[in-house]
């Protein structure tokens, strides 16, 4: 993953999973989502990839419970594809 992201773009099911979310949550995730611009390797996103049939896709953490998945596009450039709990794309 590149080290520095440019541009997020949003996936119509994040941000239908965004309606679900409690307002704290949301803030939450806003703020996850200025993390990931400014330092990606934060310690408290937890950045990873998934594996398997999950291949390509990476999660960063927003709370104990909520996962932001995207995947990378070209560098810098980001689509954040669903939020939700851990098993969420599962």
């Amino acid at each position: 993953m590149s080290m520095a992201v440019k541009l997020i773009s949003y996936h119509p099911d994040f941000v239908s999973d965004l309606h679900h979310l409690t307002a704290i949550e949301v803030k939450q995730a806003a703020k996850a989502e200025r993390l990931l611009q400014e330092n990606p390797f934060h310690p408290s996103l937890r950045l990873h990839a998934l594996h398997g049939t999950l291949k390509g896709i990476w999660t960063i953490s927003v709370n104990r419970r909520l996962r932001i998945f995207f995947q990378t596009k070209e560098a810098g450039y980001v689509c954040f594809l669903a939020i939700g709990p851990h098993e969420h794309l599962k």
